[in-house]
């Protein structure tokens, strides 16, 4: 048997045929994100209510729910990355650099709905790194690492609040910077990109929660010129694989490491593959016209000018500035979808 799913997640009925009235049976759901809202178990024919919830990632997720001894798959596709509100829209996440407060500009399109202050952080060297589902829930919890110490935790999240942090596991060097949040092994649970800007070097922590499952190293696990950074883990290609989107911090130069698990097939530009005003940061990637490709979240750190690239794959399809299209205090930095 077999179930797909789309997703926003919803609730769906699967019907229970006895070959006896006697016959008895149970159901039991084999993943945290899809629930079982009818009774889990019965006799003689009947049917068994589930709900499988929504799903912000790149790729599709497998899983089973177990009914009378059959297997139910269910294969669910992607829902939209950077939708921290649920509403099916990628949004846009801030952190002001100065007084650590957290703002969600919730959007339509390119178009900003309405913007809230939903947390403030103390502590200013705490910086939002990335967001991803660390539970397999559907919710988009914000990435944190320490800019000081090399720190590193997950927050709980509420809505489109923020509750509390998780620590997570240090790399043995404050060097080691967290670049982006993504479902780097396709298990249903976010995991992270780790770059060191002083070696070269790149890694992923495959994660399940807070913990640490698994240490990898990219092939290529370095770089040699410094200057490349990664700035976004998407799948760029539709291929259901996480790709890794580079920016050249002092030429300017964007392409992409089109990837198979941790190793590189091949690396190519960008249609467009470069922006000589190294201001242009890209600050994320998801998908804000709702065409199935990733688009380029960018941000002038001088001007405060706010921009997206629609893409189809690695070609540029049109550029335009979100609206509003500048924020005049340019200590907001976008902080996500990462």
């Amino acid at each position: 048997m077999f179930q797909l799913i789309q997703g926003d997640g919803g609730t769906r009925t699967a019907t229970v045929t006895a070959t006896r009235p006697d016959c008895a049976w149970s159901v039991v759901s084999e993943v945290p994100w899809i629930t079982i809202r009818s009774a889990a178990s019965g006799v003689g024919s009947g049917s068994v209510t589930y709900t499988v919830l929504p799903h912000l990632s790149a790729h599709s997720r497998f899983a089973a729910i177990s009914i009378a001894g059959w297997r139910l798959m269910v294969r669910q596709v992607p829902g939209w990355i950077g939708d921290i509100s649920l509403d099916m829209r990628p949004d846009l996440r801030w952190q002001h650099q100065l007084t650590g407060q957290v703002a969600l500009w919730r959007m339509n399109g390119t178009t900003m709905i309405n913007g809230d202050v939903i947390a403030t952080e103390p502590d200013t060297n705490w910086k939002i790194v990335g967001e991803g589902d660390f539970e397999g829930e559907g919710w988009q919890a914000p990435v944190w690492q320490h800019a000081v110490t090399g720190e590193a935790a997950i927050s709980q999240v509420l809505i489109a609040g923020i509750v509390g942090r998780l620590p997570i596991p240090s790399m043995p060097s404050a060097d080691w910077k967290i670049r982006a949040v993504a479902d780097i092994d396709l298990d249903g649970y976010s995991d992270l990109v780790w770059q060191n800007p002083v070696t070269g070097e790149i890694a992923a922590w495959m994660m399940r929660g807070a913990t640490r499952t698994r240490e990898a190293v990219f092939s290529p696990g370095r770089l040699f010129d410094l200057n490349w950074k990664i700035v976004a883990a998407r799948d760029m290609n539709q291929d259901e694989q996480i790709d890794l989107v580079w920016q050249h911090q002092t030429q300017g130069w964007v392409s992409v490491w089109l990837m198979n698990g941790l190793q590189q097939v091949r690396g190519l530009p960008l249609s467009l593959d470069r922006v000589p005003d190294t201001n242009w940061k890209i600050r994320g990637a998801a998908d804000y016209n709702r065409d199935g490709h990733m688009d380029l979240v960018w941000q002038h750190q001088t001007s405060g000018l706010i921009s997206v690239w629609l893409m189809n794959g690695l070609t540029l399809v049109d550029g335009r500035l979100f609206t509003p299209g500048q924020v005049p205090d340019t200590n907001w930095v976008i902080v996500g979808p990462r």
